[in-house]
């Protein structure tokens, strides 16, 4: 296993004190290669690193930038510098840069004295998978621009593997003894969520650390696959995971989009749909639900003539522990906020009737129920929207005119799969995943946090009472984090983050069927 955490004889990490936002941090940025080359870099010559963390892929990315005249990175300076005081390139994928980023456990003024490393700390293993020279106005100027990806996910990028869905089989029952050929076909598959599990241990175990499962959901529907000779892991994942819908684990409802992330420190993998997730955003006591992590506060609102007393969007904590406010650093000075686009709402945002063939009684299906656009808006307020329920009954941003209730807008799909929970994979569910995603967007830029991170939940209010608006019913109350960027430079720290809502706090009077 790579470790990030360099250490000296003491046991201590090997790290630069930056104090950025008035906060110190220890940070250890460096270049390692399986040669056993191990290159500290010095944060002195940092001008930019970003790390990104996103909803949409399981693995972060990262950018780099440092100072690099006249190629002094690769390049010895003068005779008195050791010839092996640089770094070579292999330009292989295992040019890897070790990242172990945490705040001082010197006292700061808007932090605790304590830092758990499973809450606070940017640990990751990245490997280069391309370089750019910046030029300046002259050699001395030059910076060298790094971009990046998990180790993790270059092995699954370039990595052709041996492995089918029979590997999980004899796993599931021994008693075969590798001749699974016997069975029929049917009995020769095995649930999505174990073939997924079962491939990323067959692509990372051996040359990464041994793999972690928290909460893992085998999976509602069951699939037979062998990898091509021509794919990557990567493909294999992606193919498998689009097939994946969720059984009744952790909260699940059969059938329910999902989504697969790993935990930021321990690397500890999740799949899980996204209602036992959005399960977690408010508890049974209308208080904040263990994934609801931070208070913003918008700090600028226009003053009204009335002070009037602000009713909190968001539900509260009486532990100190979740919906945490930073002070300072949790201030929203400035924020962009959109609406749904119009055209994704009537292209995508439809009726999607699927059509199969039933290999066993030899007839064509279609599926309308579960389908219809009304269907899918009710499993919508009923399944995600409803979770979110603190002071008002909130109600779903998901507006239907007569062309969707007339049926004359819908894109008709086909599905191979046999059983209508799996054909959610390729109907229902493509649906959802654009009404969760293409809904309202917030974007922001806050001083920086380590304590941020996506797929959790944040919660959005005004510092001081404003005149009632329906607006607010959308702008404030709890959103779900789908980026946080960890922007470091010498100046200072920035958290950019863009969160999605799919929801009104109370019924804001947007009704269907307004319009033709």
């Amino acid at each position: 296993m790579i470790n990030p955490i360099l250490l000296n004889n003491n046991g201590k990490p090997v790290a630069n004190k930056l104090r950025l936002n008035n906060q110190d941090y220890l940070i250890s940025l460096s270049l390692f290669n399986p040669q056993g080359v191990l290159f500290p870099i010095n944060t002195a010559s940092l001008v930019n690193f970003t790390i990104e963390e996103t909803t949409l892929n399981w693995y972060k990315k990262a950018t780099l930038i440092l100072k690099n005249s006249e190629n002094i990175l690769e390049r010895r300076p003068n005779e008195l510098v050791s010839k092996d005081f640089n770094y070579k390139f292999r330009n292989d994928g295992r040019d890897l840069l070790l990242v172990n980023i945490k705040p001082s456990t010197d006292t700061g003024p808007v932090y605790k004295d304590d830092f758990p490393s499973e809450i606070y700390e940017l640990n990751y293993v990245f490997s280069i998978y391309d370089t750019e020279d910046l030029p300046g106005r002259s050699l001395s100027e030059k910076n060298i621009k790094f971009y990046m990806w998990e180790y993790d996910y270059q092995l699954f990028l370039e990595s052709n593997l041996d492995w089918s869905t029979n590997r999980v089989l004899y796993q599931l029952y021994p008693e075969l003894n590798g001749q699974s050929s016997n069975l029929p076909d049917e009995q020769r598959k095995v649930p999505t969520g174990l073939a997924l599990k079962s491939l990323i241990e067959e692509a990372l175990n051996e040359r990464s650390s041994k793999q972690q499962f928290s909460a893992w959901d085998p999976g509602a529907t069951n699939i037979f696959y062998s990898s091509p000779t021509a794919n990557t892991a990567i493909y294999d994942f992606d193919y498998i995971f689009k097939r994946h819908v969720s059984s009744k684990k952790y909260g699940n409802i059969d059938g329910d989009l999902s989504i697969v992330y790993r935990s930021r420190f321990e690397k500890k993998w999740n799949l899980l749909s996204f209602t036992g997730l959005f399960s977690l955003a408010v508890d049974n006591n209308k208080l904040a639900g263990p994934l609801q992590k931070e208070q913003f506060i918008i700090t600028n609102t226009i003053p009204t003539s009335v002070i009037i007393p602000s009713l909190k969007h968001t539900p509260q904590d009486v532990t100190g522990r979740l919906n945490i406010n930073f002070g300072a650093i949790s201030n929203i000075i400035n924020y962009q906020f959109v609406n749904m686009a119009a055209i994704d709402n009537s292209l995508l945002l439809r009726t999607t009737p699927c059509y199969h063939y039933t290999y066993a009684g030899g007839q064509f299906g279609v599926d309308f129920v579960d389908n219809n656009i009304e269907d899918i808006k009710t499993y919508y307020q009923n399944s995600y929207v409803n979770k979110f329920e603190v002071n008002t009954k909130p109600k779903a941003l998901f507006t239907l005119n007569k062309t969707k209730l007339q049926n004359q807008a819908f894109n008709a799909v086909y599905s191979y799969e046999d059983s209508k929970i799996g054909r959610f994979a390729d109907s229902r569910n493509l649906v959802l995943h654009s009404s969760l995603f293409l809904n309202e967007c917030l974007s922001f830029t806050v001083l920086g946090s380590t304590y941020r991170q996506a797929n959790v939940f944040i919660g959005l209010d005004r510092e001081s009472g404003a005149v009632d608006a329906d607006f607010d019913e959308k702008l404030l109350g709890q959103w779900f984090t789908i980026k946080v960027d960890h922007v470091f430079t010498q100046e200072g720290y920035i958290n950019n983050i863009v969160a999605i809502k799919p929801h009104s706090d109370k019924d804001i009077r947007i009704n269907d069927d307004r319009v033709v």
